[in-house]
This record gives C-alpha cells, structure tokens and sequence, in this order.
C-alpha cells in the first residue's frame, strides 16, 4: 500500500483543510505514516499570513528535496495559501515539487495526484474558483474524536492594504445554514463535543 505523509502549517482554517486533504488521500488507497522518510507522497498544507509558519516551511521543503534526490519516485506536493500567492513562480522557488495546489481547490487533490503520479510536467492547481466550492462541504479525517473544525464562510472583500487573504481565500462566501446545522447535527450522533465555527471574516457571515 503506498504511504503519505501531511505536515499542516498557519491558523485553524489549515488544519481544517488539512482533514479533507487527509480523507481523500485515504478515499485514494493511500496510509498514513509519521515521519517523511517513510512517505511515497509528501504533502505540505502551507500559509503566507504568519510569518513563522513560512519559516518552517522552508526548512521542511529543504528536506523534502533531500528525500526527492534520495528517491525520485517520490511525490511532493504543496498545497494551501502559499502556492496561491505565488503561482507559477512557486516552482521556481522549488523546483522538485510535482504539484501545487491552492486552498479553493481542495476538492481536486485527486486529479493534482494523478497528475504528479503521471510525470508529465509540474502541475498547478492554484487558483481561485469563484465557484460552488468549499472545503467544508467534503468529508474529512478528523485527529481528536472529540473536538471539530465546521467551516461556516470562507474568503474576504474587505481587501485592507496589509493583508493577504482576499487573494489567497477569495471572495466571502458562506455556506448555507441548513448545511451548517446538519453537519453539527451528525458530528454530535459521532460523539463530539467541542464544535469550532471557522471562517476568515465570520462576522460577515450571512
């Protein structure tokens, strides 16, 4: 069985994309494993709002190319906000990377797989949809039984001079109530008990 290997890095909203990402890599046949060495697929879900989390990043990817020498059957993709910031420019930046892809495109991870499998060419999926979109309505993986991340909005208009995320997260868009409330409804069936309601504007939820 082949093996991936997700390192999540940035706010809340990261990790919450970060269980989708985990639940198609597994609906796609592949095993979690816990360090990187052991990995067939590596896989990074980045930030460019914290400046501490491209920091780490950096040295992460540093040993992902290490690992891509040592084995080129190796697959290295990079998803999250990161790679839609930059574009093509990114694979110029790490050029052993097979495959980027941006936060509006979650959903496609398995088509970005295939491609990076197939070896054609870098492959970049990091782009804004202004389409019906959004991570929260994939199933994901959760970590802790207990405890869930519920995507109620995503995206920003406000476009303020010092921050980013209008154009890595797109417009605001929020997700229906009644699609919000039966996903609450059935993570308390599962036994959760601490709901987070995430967004990167909530107040403009509506």
């Amino acid at each position: 069985m082949r093996t991936y290997y997700l390192r999540s890095f940035g706010c809340q909203m990261n990790e919450h994309d970060a269980e989708r990402l985990r639940h198609l890599l597994e609906a796609e046949g592949l095993a979690p494993v816990g360090e990187p060495e052991a990995a067939d697929v590596l896989v990074y879900n980045t930030c460019t709002v914290r400046e501490s989390a491209d920091e780490r990043l950096a040295g992460h990817l540093s040993g992902a190319a290490r690992l891509k020498r040592e084995d080129p059957g190796r697959v290295v993709l990079v998803t999250g906000c990161l790679p839609q910031a930059e574009g093509a420019a990114f694979f110029e930046r790490f050029p052993f990377v097979d495959g980027i892809l941006g936060p509006q495109n979650v959903h496609r991870l398995p088509e970005l797989l295939e491609a990076a499998v197939a070896r054609t060419a870098p492959v970049g999926l990091a782009f804004v949809e202004d389409g019906p979109h959004m991570s929260g309505e994939l199933p994901g993986r959760r970590r802790r039984p207990f405890q869930a991340w519920v995507q109620v909005m995503s995206g920003c208009t406000n476009f303020c001079s010092y921050c980013i995320v209008p154009y890595v997260r797109g417009p605001e868009r929020s997700r229906r109530p009644e699609a919000i409330a039966a996903e609450v409804r059935d993570l308390v069936a599962e036994g959760v008990r601490e709901v987070t309601l995430l967004g990167q504007n909530v107040n403009a939820y509506g």
